[in-house]
């Protein structure tokens, strides 16, 4: 989806200096920047509008997203730097400044490089700062995983980047019956209405990603109407890719159909996986 912002901010941004443009995506654009005092890097993003979001709805959740970043201190997920808002070519446009990961790749770009035993390990930091947000003093549930929303930046550990359409205990942004995430890993319930998951949601994702990383999509090529199918029935096809039947079985667990299925928690989740690569040793 375009995102409605002038091309070029301006070059010095409060305390900032912006360097150059890192990416765009579809709530926003994030550019490099430098501290015009400490010299230390920086990603500032830009509140974008996508062309199917009110533009109050959007500010919403842009503000949302920075608010809640700025509770989280953890080694996985991406790091809160400072927040605020400009005039830019006639818009007030907010910005969220946060950790500059230097070379960045997300994590389906560095999977196919590495061993299987490197992906577990990664899945392990994405389910140890999952039990972090799901049980921090004010919880949130991401509603968008997906290998995009995780980067792997040149230290080699896991973030947890995106976090726009993370749900804050008791919010009121979306609409009853609505479903928002990434089709392919939106768990059913999330399908169905995306205010009503819990953190079983982001377990079933997980278990998607865990498909993927290992054998390849289970719903690759399925058109969106075959893959909702599937989804809400429960019958999730076999990965192109055989992977080990352990592997295989723990992962369709927590993509149950029914989150009381599901793992209780990323923390159950994740010793799981652990007891499971450890029997397989």
């Amino acid at each position: 989806m375009p995102v409605k912002l002038p091309e070029i901010p301006p070059s010095v941004l409060g305390e900032y200096r912006i360097l150059h443009c890192l990416g765009q995506g579809a709530r926003g654009v994030v550019y490099e920047a430098e501290h015009l005092t400490t010299r230390k890097r920086v990603a500032i993003k830009f509140m974008g509008l996508p062309e199917d979001m009110d533009k109050d709805e959007a500010r919403q959740r842009f503000e949302r997203e920075a608010v809640t970043l700025s509770h989280f201190r953890h080694p996985h997920i991406v790091g809160f730097e400072g927040r605020g808002e400009i005039q830019w070519d006639g818009l007030t446009v907010p910005y969220l400044a946060m950790e500059y990961l230097p070379s960045l790749r997300t994590l389906d770009q560095a999977a196919p490089h590495y061993s299987r035993d490197w992906v577990l390990d990664r899945l392990e930091e994405l389910l140890g700062a999952l039990e972090y947000m799901h049980t921090h003093a004010d919880p949130v549930v991401h509603r968008d995983l997906k290998p995009a929303n995780l980067g792997i930046p040149d230290d080699g550990r896991l973030r947890v980047l995106d976090l726009g359409l993370a749900r804050v205990k008791m919010s009121e942004l979306t609409n009853q019956g609505a479903a928002m995430g990434s089709l392919g890993y939106m768990a059913p319930e999330q399908l169905m209405d995306a205010k009503k998951v819990d953190q079983r949601a982001d377990i079933y994702s997980v278990g998607m990603i865990m498909l993927e990383l290992l054998g390849g999509h289970p719903l690759r090529n399925m058109t969106s109407g075959r893959t909702v199918k599937a989804v809400i029935s429960g019958h999730i096809p076999p990965t192109p890719e055989p992977i080990p039947e352990p592997l295989d079985r723990l992962a369709r667990w927590w993509c149950a159909l029914s989150p009381r299925e599901r793992p209780a928690s990323a923390n159950a989740a994740l010793r799981e996986l652990r007891g499971v690569r450890q029997r397989s040793r």
